[in-house]
């Protein structure tokens, strides 16, 4: 298993309010979702263990997440902002 897919797996499993959330691999990117539908992914800067953040906004376009970090910097960042926790897949 990809390790960075590793880590977002434990990462959700430890974070009650992301309970029911689930990862995968797209290419290169890691997409959150509830149900079938993608409503986060989380994509890696050409900078070593960062990533950066795009939300699928009102289900029709992506949109960029002022959030460029580590890749559990970003997840922390979606656990602790609510209004990125509305998709109902």
């Amino acid at each position: 298993m990809n390790e960075n897919l590793d880590r977002v797996i434990q990462f959700l499993q430890a974070r009650p309010e992301l309970a029911g959330y689930t990862v995968r691999e797209q290419g290169k990117e890691l997409h959150l979702s509830k149900g079938s539908d993608s409503f986060v992914r989380l994509i890696p800067t050409e900078r070593l263990g960062i990533w950066h953040m795009e939300r699928f906004h009102n289900q029709k376009r992506w949109e960029h997440v002022d959030c460029t970090c580590t890749l559990e910097g970003c997840l922390d960042h979606l656990s602790t902002n609510s209004q990125y926790l509305f998709w109902e897949g």
